[in-house]
């Protein structure tokens, strides 16, 4: 078991007839679930819980093994920022805003991170990778890192157009 990253853009509001049953009808009509804990429902805006039509689709991509992924996590928080993650879940309010919160604060199996920080994660990962190529391009990597790091950017930034990243 693992986490699966998909990106969606072109979202728009669905709404599920009474009587039926949600999860049947979202996959006949391609409608996704847009939901979040409520430690990270922030997260989703502009998106609220519910279900969207899906105008376009990313091909998703496996994150690795959940473990696997926190190892990913850590080592983009400490190159950053220089921490481990948990420095920063134990003082979120210190770090809000700061490049990559919204990955490195956020749930390790599933959620929605919406259009509004989809646009601003994809900056990031733009920005940190014109800053520091050495660090994020390298030719080759034995842990996967720097390929990782090109997916993540490429999901945000095709989800930056009214869209969505779910973890699952």
């Amino acid at each position: 078991m693992g986490l699966d990253i998909t990106a969606y853009a072109q979202l728009k509001r669905a709404e599920i007839p009474e009587g039926v049953d949600p999860w049947d009808y979202a996959d006949d009509n391609n409608l996704i679930h847009v939901y979040n804990d409520a430690e990270f429902a922030a997260w989703s805006r502009p998106l609220t819980e519910g279900y969207y039509s899906v105008g376009a689709v990313q091909d998703g991509f496996g994150a690795g093994s959940y473990s696997g992924y926190n190892l990913w996590r850590t080592s983009l928080a400490k190159m950053v920022h220089g921490v481990r993650p948990e420095k920063i879940w134990d003082e979120p309010e210190v770090w809000k805003g700061k490049p990559f919160f919204e990955i490195i604060n956020f749930s390790d199996c599933e959620g929605t991170i919406g259009t509004e920080f989809c646009i601003k994660l994809a900056n990031d990962f733009r920005e940190f990778a014109a800053l520091h190529p050495e660090a994020t391009l390298r030719s080759s990597s034995s842990d996967g890192f720097d390929a990782k790091y090109m997916l993540f950017y490429s999901a945000f930034d095709f989800a930056s157009n009214g869209g969505c990243v779910r973890f699952h």
